[in-house]
């Protein structure tokens, strides 16, 4: 078993009712004295209010995950209840499930059967889906089977994450976390108009998290993270009627946080001789260091750029997304979980994924509602 800050797998069997967690049932917060604010989602891709959409969705504001100090997706788990993590040995290995209903595969070529959708793109490959949250206005997560309005069919579910566009005013942020056991955090923004009819804005993170085991062997810290997040957006809204967004981003992270970590050894003639083996460390359900000879790593990089134009066509709406994204995974881990290796089980060259993705939707909306 392993446990990692870069993928906490901590699930909650309750809601808990806290600021910017909304179901369908509960469609407004307060801002304060007298005042009350209609929480929209675009769960059906128009804006409707939260009680008015028919499906089971959950609502997670950009304010409740800062307050919460999210570092990535996988732990959007701490704060919806119905979403789980199903972390495998890679990044490539782990995926989603809603209400138990999910994935698990040991391939980074297996489809999701929970889609994660980033303002608008559908990524194609679990992995995809863990990495960093990145100056987000809102996450929905829609339970139960979804069809094709997302870009695929979704048996599970979608977690559909919209970031922060381009304001009309400049401003901007600049963060700085410090947590215990050697954990940093840091972010900027900054947003605002180059002219009446463009705007612009950019945001970075950088995260380093030296972890919190050990491995022995060589006195290094496992189960520890550093990465490093950008995105851009240009938004050009010459009229009312059109609009045309360019979104570019990055991300890198260098994790040893797929350390497996001995809890127990089965009983066996060479029970005492792997025990001596393994010292100092000594086999626990509360163990989280290694005695392991080769590294361990997990690096993800991931890019991607897209195209979103929205215009008025009469009485309809049409929406094009057109997307690239590029993701790599190199992994490397002690599979035998000892100071030595008697069965030569070491690899020459890391296992690399790497998935090209490119998608085109074209959708109509009419304006009306309720027959469309």
């Amino acid at each position: 078993m392993t446990k990692g800050r870069c993928f906490r797998q901590t699930s909650l069997g309750i809601l808990l009712l806290t600021p910017g967690i909304l179901s369908a049932q509960q469609q407004t917060s307060y801002e304060g004295p007298g005042v009350l604010e209609e929480l929209i989602v675009t769960a059906t891709r128009r804006e409707s209010s939260l009680q008015d959409v028919s499906i089971g969705v959950s609502l997670l504001s950009g304010e409740a995950i800062a307050k919460a100090h999210l570092a990535n997706t996988a732990e959007l788990t701490q704060m919806i209840a119905t979403l789980n993590a199903q972390t495998g040995a890679t990044a490539g290995d782990s995926s989603f499930n809603i209400r138990g209903i999910g994935t698990q595969a040991f391939s980074a070529g297996s489809e999701p059967s929970v889609s994660t959708v980033v303002d608008g793109v559908v990524l194609s490959r679990s992995g995809m889906a863990f990495s960093s949250m990145l100056d987000v206005q809102r996450v929905e997560v829609l339970r139960g089977p979804q069809g094709t309005l997302y870009g695929k069919n979704a048996s599970g579910g979608v977690i559909h994450i919209i970031t922060r566009d381009p304001t009309q005013k400049w401003g901007g942020s600049v963060s700085a976390t410090a947590i215990e056991d050697d954990e940093y955090r840091m972010g900027a923004t900054v947003s605002g108009p180059l002219t009446d009819t463009v705007g612009v804005r950019l945001t970075g993170q950088w995260l380093d998290d030296a972890g919190y085991a050990t491995n022995v062997y060589d006195n290094s810290k496992l189960n520890g993270v550093e990465s490093k997040s950008l995105r851009g957006k240009i938004n050009w809204q010459p009229s009312d009627d059109f609009n045309l967004l360019w979104s570019s981003d990055y991300y890198d992270s260098d994790c040893s946080c797929n350390a497996l970590t001995v809890r127990a050894v089965l009983e066996s003639d060479q029970q005492d001789a792997l025990l001596e083996e393994l010292l100092p460390v000594v086999p626990a359900k509360d163990n989280f260091d290694a005695n392991n000879d080769q590294e361990t790593r997990d690096e993800v990089t991931a890019w991607g750029h897209s195209l979103t134009i929205n215009t008025a066509l009469g009485n309809y709406d049409f929406t094009s997304i057109t997307a690239y994204r590029d993701w790599e995974n190199t992994q490397a881990v002690d599979v035998d979980n000892r100071p030595t290796n008697p069965l030569t089980l070491m690899l020459d060259s890391p296992p690399h994924t790497e998935v090209e993705q490119f998608s085109q939707e074209f959708r109509l909306n009419s304006k009306d509602a309720d027959w469309g």
